[in-house]
C-alpha cells in the first residue's frame, strides 16, 4: 500500500479519530458562539495559518465548522440539501475569489471603523453552510475566505489534501 493510499484510507482502528476531531471543534465553536466569545476561534484559525505550510489545509478538513456541519448533514437520510447543483465557474476564477475576499475584509474594517459588533466567524459559517448545500465545492474551494488564505500557505505542503 502506497503512503498517499494509506492516508486516504486509514486502518479501522483510526477512522473515528477525524469524527472525533470534527464534531469537537464543532461543539468549540457552539459553546464560543452562544457565550460570546467567537473572537477565540481566531486564535485557532490563525493555527492553521501558522500550520498550513507543513499540513496543508487542515484546519479546512478537520477544524472548520462549515465542513463538519456540511459532513453531519450528508449522514441524515437524504442529507439536507438547497438543491445539489454544479458550481458556475466564475466562482473559482482567481479574480472574483480575490474580489470577495476583498468584500469581506473591507466590511470588516468598516465595521471596526464604526465601531459595529460585527460576528465575522457566525456570520460566513452561515453563508458557508447554505452554499454548500447549493453548491457543494463552490465553497471549501473558492469562496470561503479563511479556504483562499490557507489554500496560500498550503500550496507546497508535504501533506497536501483536498477537502
Amino acid at each position: 500500500m502506497e503512503l498517499h493510499e494509506a492516508r486516504r484510507n486509514p486502518p479501522r482502528s483510526r477512522r473515528w479519530v477525524l469524527p472525533l476531531v470534527q464534531v469537537s471543534f464543532l461543539a468549540l465553536f457552539i459553546a464560543l458562539h452562544l457565550a460570546g466569545s467567537t473572537k477565540i476561534w481566531l486564535f485557532i484559525l490563525i493555527a492553521g495559518f501558522i500550520a498550513s505550510p507543513f499540513v496543508g489545509r487542515m484546519y479546512c478538513r478537520a477544524i472548520c465548522p462549515v465542513n463538519t456541519f456540511n459532513r453531519l448533514a450528508a449522514l441524515l437520510p437524504g442529507g439536507i440539501r438547497l438543491g445539489k447543483r454544479k458550481s458556475p465557474g466564475w466562482l473559482a476564477h482567481p479574480v472574483f475569489r480575490v474580489a470577495w475576499f476583498s468584500i469581506l475584509l473591507a466590511t470588516l474594517v468598516i465595521a471596526m471603523i464604526l465601531g459595529l459588533r460585527f460576528h465575522l466567524f457566525t456570520i460566513i459559517t452561515v453563508i458557508g453552510i447554505i452554499l454548500c448545500r447549493v453548491f457543494p465545492a463552490a465553497w471549501c474551494n473558492g469562496l470561503c475566505p479563511w479556504g483562499v488564505l490557507l489554500q496560500c500557505g498550503s500550496r507546497y505542503s508535504p501533506l497536501r489534501r483536498k477537502t
